[in-house]
Formats: structure tokens, sequence, C-alpha cells
């Protein structure tokens, strides 16, 4: 579960509101919609080798995220939003418990989706590609 948490995580850091409003010209949300997989990341817990992590945005703000180790596959759906470069998903997990994160995009393009987050003080950043 941790991996998956890794990986939901790296797909989704509270940015200041002078990024936010530059990068809200930048940001074609419409580029989002569609399924991503995972391509890379600067975390050191990074998901296993072999993992296959995607991501599916659909028009009306659902999101699901499923991820397949050694033929073990999870799965977690929610919601998303996004406004300016910032993109915040509301995942239930294992007993319907929400997990809300917010990361900020770095880039998006209709192939390529880079974010970062920052965690204890460190910025992560993870790269998917359509």
């Amino acid at each position: 579960m941790a991996v998956l948490r890794v990986a939901l995580v790296s797909c989704l850091l509270l940015a200041g509101a002078p990024a936010a409003l530059a990068a809200e010209d930048k940001i074609d949300k419409d580029n989002l919609v569609g399924t991503w997989t995972f391509a890379k990341t600067t975390a050191t817990d990074a998901p296993p080798p072999g993992a296959v992590i995607k991501l599916t945005f659909t028009k009306d703000g659902k999101v699901t995220t499923t991820m397949t180790v050694k033929d073990v596959t999870q799965q977690q759906e929610g919601s998303y939003t996004v406004k300016g470069d910032q993109l915040t998903t509301a995942l239930k997990g294992p007993g319907g418990r929400e997990q809300k994160d917010t990361v900020t995009i770095k880039e998006l393009t209709g192939t390529k989706l880079v974010i970062n987050e920052t965690r204890r003080g460190k910025t992560i950043t993870t790269e998917f590609k359509k």
C-alpha cells in the first residue's frame, strides 16, 4: 500500500499564489484527460522495478489510479480538480477512507505530465507519459 501512496502522491504540492497565477495561463487542464503511465521519479521510495502505474482522468472530474506489481493489481477511485497549476485529488482508500493530495503541475502537454510535490522539505519530481 505504501508503494501505491507513493505513486498517488507522486501523481498529485502546495505552491504560492504567484506561481498559481502564472501557471493558470500555461496549464490546459483538458490535456490532463486520458490515461497516464508512470515513467520516472526522483523519490527515493520509488515504485519497484516492473511496477505499472496508471492514472486515468475523465472530463467530469473523476480519477482512477491503478498499480500492478507482480501480477497483483490495486485500484483506487475518486475525484480531482485543477486550479491554476495545482492538481488536487481525493481518493477513497481501504475502508472507504478519503485521502486528499495536492501537487504542482510543472509541465502538461498532450503526451507528458510532470508534477512536483514537497516531502520533508525536498521537492520530488514525477513524470508520466500518455
